[in-house]
């Protein structure tokens, strides 16, 4: 079975589940209990049903624009800031998933 783009919770003592292979991405939440985060599983892994599947691209996308409106890449070194664009951050985690 392939890795899998998936969101997930640490678990409850604050660790990163064994079923992650690479995550820590895009943070929802308020507190480190309640964070809903975005990651890659690993191959093959047994996910529990608390955990979301995103089955392509586009629904990465659809998730990430429910809460990052107001974020931005700033550029320390430039002094610049971006707007935070779902659509490229959603390719760069499929691609980790390959």
């Amino acid at each position: 079975m392939p890795k899998k783009v998936i969101s997930y919770k640490l678990n409850s003592d604050g660790t990163i589940p064994d079923y992650v292979d690479d995550g820590g991405y895009f943070p929802n939440g308020s507190s480190w209990d309640s964070i809903v985060i975005i990651g890659v599983s690993k191959n093959g892994a047994d996910l529990p049903n608390t955990v979301t599947v995103f089955s392509n691209e586009l629904s990465l996308v659809s998730y990430l624009n429910t809460y990052t409106n107001e974020w931005v890449n700033n550029d320390f070194a430039k002094g610049t800031s971006t707007p935070f664009n779902p659509s490229e951050a959603a390719a760069l985690v499929f691609e980790k998933a390959l």
